[in-house]
């Protein structure tokens, strides 16, 4: 798969995930690469969704650059406006909002999220203004050890 599609995007399924519709008509999930949004069912969750409803609704055309595939099988890129450049993804706005937090285990320097989400800190922005909570990783970890 090349790296770089043109796409629709079809539902937004949480804050750091959705589906495309490729030129083909083919779909596919996609984790957006660097960022990782609170749970649906975590406080902000449904607020870091509804974000990125509104990031990807205000326009029809999206390029889907293709980083890797996860072990579900979801593709994993950044997600960026066709007539712009790949530092004005949606990525970048997550977490420039403080929507999302910068997932630095997976890279997302050269998107400048470190940065990003360093300014969104200091300036109390979004998540990073409101009471202290549990990161969408260790709430995912804690689930799966009560799961068991």
């Amino acid at each position: 798969m090349a790296d770089d599609h043109p796409v629709q995007v079809v539902p937004v399924i949480d804050g750091d995930s959705v589906r495309v519709r490729l030129g083909d008509g083919a779909e596919h999930s996609v984790r957006l690469d660097g960022i990782d949004a609170p749970e649906m069912d975590q406080q902000g969750g449904r607020e870091s969704r509804d974000y990125l409803r509104g990031i990807v609704s205000s326009r029809r055309e999206w390029v889907l650059h293709v980083v890797r595939k996860d072990p579900y099988g979801r593709l994993v890129g950044v997600l960026f406006p066709e007539s712009e450049t790949i530092q004005d993804s949606a990525n970048s706005a997550m977490i420039k909002a403080g929507i999302a937090y910068w997932y630095s285990e997976y890279g997302g320097e050269e998107l400048g999220l470190d940065t990003l989400e360093r300014y969104a800190k200091a300036d109390r922005v979004g998540l990073w203004g409101q009471e202290s909570r549990g990161r969408p990783w260790s709430h995912r970890r804690l689930n799966r050890a009560v799961q068991r």
